[in-house]
């Protein structure tokens, strides 16, 4: 399915650790479901996926709803639409090779600044924000960037108002170390 090996096992897995795990603890894999607090039927999502094949994004959607609602049936409309949104989201940054070609900048980024050289990143969803701040913090221990954002900055309320996907980024920044020990195998 999608070019994800097309097991509910690699679909799951996709959705949990690039969905940020509610869609898939509710429909059946374990450790699950943090907003409902309870876990689905083990194999739901294998279950459906069995009955109907994946082939179109309104077939995700349903597979999505139709687990979310059966695990859950007192579900808020409102999570179950999130979680559709997010199983999305899962699907484009697998399908994209997103992270590999963030984890991939991150890595050869230090090599393109030059010594005090600055750089800012722009995120927009939690799995991103967390690969640059942890970099970044690496890089920063090892020397290799003299200061980093001690905290995330996020659009202000009028920005936010103007422009509503503003809400969503998260801006952070670096700056190389000038010192012997900034980049070691330059």
């Amino acid at each position: 399915v999608f070019g994800l090996g097309g097991t509910s096992a690699a679909i799951a897995s996709v959705m949990y650790n690039w969905g940020t795990g509610h869609v898939v603890d509710a429909m059946g894999y374990a450790p699950m479901f943090v907003v409902a607090g309870i876990l689905g039927p083990l194999g739901l999502i294998a279950t459906l996926l069995k009955q109907q094949p994946v082939e179109t994004t309104h077939a995700v959607e349903r597979l999505v709803r139709t687990g979310l609602t059966s695990a859950h049936p007192t579900l808020a409309k409102t999570d179950v639409k999130m979680s559709v949104r997010r199983t999305f989201q899962a699907l484009r940054i697998a399908v994209n090779g997103e992270f590999s070609a963030l984890e991939a900048l991150l890595r050869a980024l230090p090599h393109s600044l030059a010594p005090g050289g600055r750089v800012v990143l722009l995120t927009f969803h939690s799995g991103e924000d967390r690969r640059v701040k942890k970099a970044f913090q690496a890089g920063h221990r090892a020397g290799v960037y003299a200061d980093i954002a001690d905290e995330v900055i996020r659009s202000r309320k009028e920005e936010t108002f103007a422009n509503r996907r503003a809400s969503a980024a998260k801006l952070r920044w670096a700056v190389r170390g000038t010192g012997p020990s900034a980049l070691k195998n330059e």
